[in-house]
This record gives C-alpha cells, sequence and structure tokens, in this order.
C-alpha cells in the first residue's frame, strides 16, 4: 500500500497536521508509519496474529482489487473487507478512548497496569475488528471504487477513515488503495454524493 503512494524514489512527502504544511522532502515510509510493539500485550502480539496475517492473504490480491472495473463477492471480496477492517483498529484513537474511561489507567501507573490496559486496548480492537465486518457485510452495503487521471491522494497515519453516522446519505468508509484511486464503502446514498467529489475533499478525511 505504502508503495503505491510513494515516489520513484521510493519515499513519501511527509504532512505536518499542525499547519497543513506539505513539504518537498520525501522521507522514508519507516521514519513516518510505524511503530514497534504497539499491538504487543502479556498475552501475544496482535499485529502478528491477527492484523499481519490478514495484511498478508489481502497482499496477494492488493492489484487485481486495484485494476478491476467492480469488487466481487467470493473468497476476494472476503478479504478485502478484513483488511479494512482490520487498519481500522490500527490506530491510537482506541487507546485514547480507553483512558477517557472512568476506569482508565493513567500513564503513571505501575508497568504491569499499564500492560494490562494494552490487553484490554487490544481485545476491544477484537472486538471491533468484528463489528466492522459484520457492518460491511450486511444487506444495503456497497463499493464504489473512484479512479483520477493523476496522483491527487495523500496517505496519513489512519488511511482508512470511517466517516460519521451523521452524514448525509449514511456512515461510509473510505479506502484510499493508490495515490490516484478510492474506493468507497456504505449505502448506496453515501456513495453516490462522493462521485463528483474534489480530491482535496476526500484528502480532508485524514487530516
Amino acid at each position: 500500500m505504502i508503495r503505491r503512494f510513494a515516489g520513484p524514489d521510493g519515499k513519501l512527502i511527509e504532512m505536518s497536521k499542525e499547519n497543513l504544511w506539505i513539504g518537498t522532502r520525501g522521507r522514508a515510509p519507516s521514519g513516518i508509519l510505524f511503530e514497534d510493539w504497539f499491538y504487543k500485550d502479556l498475552v501475544s502480539d496482535l499485529d502478528d496474529e491477527l492484523c499481519g496475517k490478514i495484511e498478508n492473504k489481502f497482499g496477494k490480491i492488493y492489484s487485481e482489487v486495484l485494476t478491476d472495473n467492480g469488487l466481487t463477492g467470493g473468497d476476494k471480496g472476503a478479504a478485502f473487507i478484513d483488511w479494512v477492517a482490520s487498519m481500522l483498529v490500527r490506530t491510537h484513537f482506541i487507546d485514547a478512548l480507553m483512558e477517557m474511561l472512568p476506569d482508565g489507567i493513567p500513564d503513571a501507573a505501575p508497568l504491569v497496569l499499564r500492560d494490562a490496559q494494552k490487553l484490554l486496548d487490544n481485545i476491544a480492537r477484537v472486538e471491533l475488528f468484528r463489528m466492522y465486518r459484520d457492518l460491511m457485510t450486511r444487506v444495503g452495503w456497497c463499493w464504489k471504487k473512484r479512479q483520477f487521471p493523476g496522483p491527487c491522494l495523500i496517505l496519513a497515519d489512519h488511511p482508512i477513515c470511517m466517516t460519521s453516522i451523521c452524514q448525509q446519505g449514511g456512515q461510509m468508509v473510505v479506502v484510499p488503495l493508490s495515490a490516484d484511486t478510492v474506493m468507497f464503502g456504505g449505502a448506496s446514498a453515501a456513495v453516490e454524493l462522493m462521485r463528483d467529489k474534489h480530491p482535496m475533499l476526500i484528502n480532508f478525511f485524514w487530516r
């Protein structure tokens, strides 16, 4: 996925979210988008046991999904939906949400308690993954791919975005596949609203 947004030198252009300034000097993806041990808790490494396996499976058909006119069902469709659901739970937002709960564990707590918090966060990730997968396989959910004539889409640290349920037409998932291709998922009314939207509006979701 990252390679499809990188320049010929294999590097990404970095954007500063504080002032929405887009730089001109490329940086290696490993210096922008990766974090070690984020999903490792007292029991297991969720990145390896859940997300990694799903990503490896989808990686084998990534090019097919990118070039096909539509997303079909079957194994390919299931692999795509699993990948989208797993990407939606790859975020610090879940940790921030858990810390806001009345019984949240503060940063100053002993290490063993903070490790236990990681375990709780990962349990939440697994449940959310199942919930998102169920949502995106319900009757009435549809997918629509849109391609632009040239590179115009950015890749953020939370690349796949789920919009608000209050959005006109209903909730929708925005999935960037490359610098010129994006997939929209949701109710047909929500997806149809994105047919003629400017790429900058699509990029806005990640800002």
